[in-house]
């Protein structure tokens, strides 16, 4: 009946059932979470790739129809319909229509600048570099031509299209648009597009040439690009959607995550009930230990239990201070230990081996030990069995008493007594002791025994009946008597 008692209260059912059923609520949480975030991913993924391709497509459209104005432009000047007082209220107009084109220029077959669209001319500016890219593009193609990007002072980055001027198959000059990329994003991306992603111009090495976006927001991990073309020269469109929440309701799993919460919740609650039980005995058992442990720190004497092998299990206060180690330094150490003096480690394994036989003598062992400052204490061992409460012998306890005071006494007061007994034995007077009660003689010095017992050496002597020798020389000795608890009597010759 206790071991059914005991199987039933035994925790290891009550927490494997807990734990699958935490790990199968986890798992279904978990799936839920992924499935849920991969479509809300995937859905991001497609309207931002539509966003990506309808604003390059607008974008594309846009530039392909001032395309279509910068040759009807070439057209009428090659075929001398435009006259040059027009060619600035047509470039204003364009220019009020496409904020994003900077200038417009025309430039002659060697590539001088001739008019722009404010009617200015410079004489004998030419253009170098890549701003010259997309002009000399046009005239050795004999079409409409982007040229690669490059950066400006203002550090704005820019592209060129040229649209060359042909009359008769000859090559009279161009007409430039300048863009500038940042112009193109502002004036091109709609605000619908703009709110949600952060949008850039980036080069085949991933640096941005321009961007779009709002600064109170964070670009996520979603992204997408695709080429930009024209102008092309490895010029991508990219787009990255702000980090936004899901928002979205969970009634897929909704069953199921009930069920097993409800089965979390009463494991929990036999958990709770079961912790309840323990914890009190959990108390029980700290107030045993607080009792124990109080009454082995106040015991004077020291008290070490050692394992079968000489390992030390466990140390009271009195036994750390008697030997001047910190309770961790000695538990755990196996012979020899560090209290044994080197010189002594034969007798201690000696001791040990007495102990582990059943041969300890009634009086104990008298042994010696080493402290940490180097000194040695004297001390007196007793062993008793460690029997387990379910009669296993697990070791044995010793308890040591300090004897290196008793000791020394013991030995001082012996030399003390043999010191007085010198002394009297040499002196020439004859000094005895009796017993008060029953008048036996207790001690008595080689003069005594000369003066008192010359012809019965072995017999008691009482002091009431003194008797001297009969010589004549010892007519002068005096005697005196002394009580235990009175004064010394008057002296008297014999």
């Amino acid at each position: 009946m206790i071991d059914l008692l005991a199987r039933r209260r035994s925790p290891r059912l009550l927490w494997l059932g807990t734990s699958l059923t935490l790990i199968a609520l986890v798992m279904a949480l978990g799936g839920l979470f992924y499935l849920v975030y991969r479509d809300w991913v995937d859905e991001q993924h497609d309207n931002l790739i539509q966003e990506v391709l309808w604003l390059e497509q607008s974008m594309r459209l846009h530039m392909e129809a001032q395309q279509e104005w910068a040759e009807g432009m070439a057209a009428d000047i090659a075929a001398g319909k435009l006259q040059p007082e027009r060619f600035v209220p047509s470039a204003a107009f364009f220019m009020r229509e496409s904020p994003e084109v900077l200038q417009v220029q025309q430039f002659d077959q060697n590539g001088m600048l001739i008019r722009d669209q404010h009617g200015q001319v410079a004489p004998g500016k030419v253009l170098h570099g890549d701003e010259f890219d997309a002009v000399w593009r046009a005239s050795r193609l004999r079409r409409a031509s982007y040229g690669q990007p490059y950066r400006r002072a203002d550090g704005k980055y820019r592209f060129d299209l040229a649209v060359p001027i042909i009359a008769n198959e000859k090559y009279l000059g161009s007409i430039r648009l300048v863009y500038q990329f940042d112009q193109l994003l502002h004036r091109q991306v709609p605000w619908w597009i703009a709110s949600k992603n952060y949008i850039s111009f980036v080069d085949v090495g991933g640096r941005t040439l321009a961007s779009k976006f709002d600064p109170s927001e964070h670009p996520g991990t979603i992204s997408h690009q695709t080429s930009f073309d024209p102008p092309g020269f490895g010029v991508y469109l990219r787009a990255v959607s702000y980090r936004s929440g899901l928002g979205l309701t969970l009634p897929v799993l909704t069953g199921l995550i009930m069920l097993l919460a409800a089965a979390l919740l009463y494991s929990i609650w036999r958990i709770r009930r079961h912790m309840r039980e323990r914890s009190r005995a959990e108390h029980a058992l700290a107030t045993e230990v607080s009792l124990r442990q109080a009454i082995e720190d106040c015991m004077k004497s020291g008290l070490v239990a050692i394992s079968l092998e000489g390992e030390i299990l466990r140390v009271n206060r009195a036994f750390c201070e008697m030997l001047g180690y910190a309770p961790e330094q000695l538990v755990g150490q196996r012979p020899p230990h560090v209290f044994w003096p080197s010189a002594d480690h034969q007798q201690m394994r000696a001791a040990m081996d007495a102990v582990r036989h059943g041969m300890q003598p009634e009086q104990g062992f008298e042994l010696r030990f080493q402290c940490q400052n180097g000194e040695f204490v004297e001390v007196r061992l007793y062993a008793t069995p460690l029997i387990e409460r379910d009669g296993s012998h697990r070791g044995w306890i010793a308890a040591l008493f300090d004897i290196t005071e008793r000791k020394r006494q013991r030995l001082a007061l012996n030399a003390s007594h043999q010191r007085f007994l010198t002394v009297l034995n040499g002196m020439q007077a004859g000094v005895c002791v009796v017993s008060q009660l029953s008048g036996q003689l207790l001690y008595g010095n080689p003069t005594f025994s000369y003066l008192w017992l010359a012809d019965e050496p072995d017999a008691p002597c009482c002091l009431l009946l003194p008797g001297l020798r009969d010589e004549p020389e010892q007519d002068d000795l005096a005697s005196e008597f002394t009580l235990q608890d009175g004064a010394p009597a008057l002296p008297h010759r014999a």
